[in-house]
């Protein structure tokens, strides 16, 4: 059986083949990981992959709505369904009692959609070697979405442990700032149980913490005003019709200031404070950043940084990356280096020399 307590299950290792650029990749993973790469290395595909494995383990799985999304199965497999038609993972879930292993292949089937060819788990204790532990093999053939969740509701606790990790893996992307972004808008104000993938519902979300985790509040606009000085603090009044704003003061002014006059950096750093200085039982089990550095000075960057790094001590964290300067805070061996070999990525960690030399080349090539 697997073991539900303990500090902190974690994805130790990914075998990832098929899926987009990536033909075949195997990363171990750490409490942090900062992946840095050029544009077309594959950071956004592995970013991809977990988004994909986000879809497909939330309560009413999502699956095919994914890949509808992204373009179809075509889109997803590496270099179309004829080169490659089959994508295949296998994840490594680790706690203190031992290892839960999590499987699935998926092929491409008409019209244009991912279907299952085989999904299995099984429990590894520390103190069994894995030859010794078989596979659970579950019923999945011509299926559209995982049966794990089932499995794990029927009574299988190592199902029900894979099943809440991978259930709480989040892509987190803060891209769109544009006039028309969900976070500049109106939200519910009962919107907030968790903070969405967007920032859309961060009003809602402080105004949860703000009453629920004071100090939690409190870090988070400690933090504003070290990235922000002019920073004071947020307005969070819901209105009449139970929607609220994402609004805030100013120092010295008296004036009240709504997202819309937001700069793009500023709004950015709100949602990843927000983020990473919320309470520990409020965190996903996986963080994923896409891109933090869009829009943040390097003084605000290497806050981020610090902040990511403190919370990695309650959740995993992978941020994609093409900036250099989100590196000082991490050791050589928190950083994954993504490359294009070819038609595919690859990706390995290196020591504190080797990676200074790449940084310096990859640096030169950005200024060349």
């Amino acid at each position: 059986m697997s073991e539900e307590s303990g500090p902190h299950p974690r994805i130790t290792r990914l075998r990832l083949a098929g899926f987009r650029s990536i033909g075949e990749a195997e990363l171990e993973l750490r409490p942090i990981n900062v992946l840095i790469g050029p544009n077309g290395s594959g950071k956004s595909n592995l970013v991809g992959f977990f988004r994909m494995l986000s879809h497909m383990m939330t309560r009413e799985p999502r699956l095919q709505e994914y890949v509808g999304r992204t373009g179809g199965a075509s889109a997803l497999l590496t270099d179309g369904p004829a080169a490659t038609p089959q994508l295949s993972a296998e994840l490594v879930l680790r706690t203190e009692k031992g290892a839960n292993e999590y499987a699935f292949r998926l092929f491409h089937a008409a019209p244009d959609r991912l279907v299952f060819a085989e999904e299995r788990f099984r429990y590894l204790p520390e103190d069994h070697p894995p030859e010794e532990r078989k596979w659970f093999q579950i019923e999945a053939a011509g299926r559209t979405e995982p049966q794990i969740q089932r499995i794990g509701e029927e009574g299988n606790r190592t199902a029900r442990v894979i099943h809440g990790l991978l259930g709480r893996c989040k892509v987190f992307q803060f891209h769109d700032t544009s006039p028309q972004a969900r976070i500049r808008q109106y939200c519910p104000a009962h919107d907030n149980h968790y903070l969405r993938e967007d920032g859309a519902n961060l009003a809602a979300f402080l105004l949860r913490m703000a009453g629920e985790h004071p100090a939690h509040y409190r870090e988070v606009i400690a933090n504003l005003r070290t990235i922000l000085p002019f920073f004071d603090d947020f307005e969070l009044e819901p209105e009449a019709s139970g929607a609220i704003m994402l609004k805030w003061r100013e120092q010295g002014a008296d004036t009240l200031f709504a997202a819309h006059q937001a700069s793009d950096g500023m709004l950015r750093a709100m949602a990843l404070v927000a983020l990473l200085c919320q309470p520990a039982e409020w965190l996903p089990g996986v963080v994923i950043i896409d891109e933090p550095e869009l829009g943040l000075h390097p003084g605000a960057l290497d806050r981020i940084a610090d902040l990511a790094a403190t919370a990695s001590r309650d959740c995993q964290i992978l941020m994609a990356t093409q900036s250099p300067d989100l590196l000082a805070t991490f050791e050589a061996e928190d950083i994954l280096i993504a490359e294009r070999q070819g038609r595919h990525s690859h990706f390995r960690r290196v020591g504190e020399d080797e990676l200074e030399q790449w940084l310096g080349d990859y640096s030169a090539e950005g200024e060349g």
